[in-house]
């Protein structure tokens, strides 16, 4: 039903870590130049939401790290990549997890989906890795780093 709170994919990468991401498919306007968004951006409740599954996916795994991350969809990436991080979004209470955009690459994104090709465990890993790398670089730039 409308609003019912269901994330796209959850992947584990290994027993501790995990990804939790979610797709957007509407456009939205965003300034590479001062890295920010120019009208419709992600909203409270896209946020909201991963924070809550996150929250969710701890308290039912106990202590394990996550990779919280948005996708929107952009028809071609330079050097032919198919993910690339652009920023952070986040509600701006201590505690709250800083969840990673990224652009995905539409075309190549749809092959994979229509082939059933799956990310390997190196691929996993290595989005983890740049996803957390991101979201503690937003943290120590944050006004919220000041208060821990």
């Amino acid at each position: 039903p409308r609003g019912k709170p269901i994330t796209d994919t959850v992947a584990k990468v290994s027993d501790d870590k995990y990804i939790i991401a979610d797709a957007k498919y509407y456009d939205f306007d965003y300034d590479e130049i001062t890295c920010s968004f120019n009208g419709k951006g992600p909203g409270f409740n896209d946020i909201q939401k991963q924070v809550f599954y996150e929250k969710l996916l701890m308290s039912i795994k106990g202590d394990v790290e996550c990779a919280n991350i948005l996708i929107y969809p952009r028809y071609e990436l330079e050097d032919d990549c198919i993910l690339k991080p652009f920023g952070t979004v986040h509600i701006p209470v201590e505690g709250l997890p800083f969840i990673v955009n990224f652009f995905g690459n539409s075309e190549k994104l749809l092959q994979y989906y229509t082939r059933s090709v799956n990310a390997t465990n190196s691929d996993l890993a290595r989005l983890f890795k740049v996803s957390r790398k991101n979201s503690h670089i937003a943290f120590s730039h944050s006004n919220l780093s000041n208060h821990v």
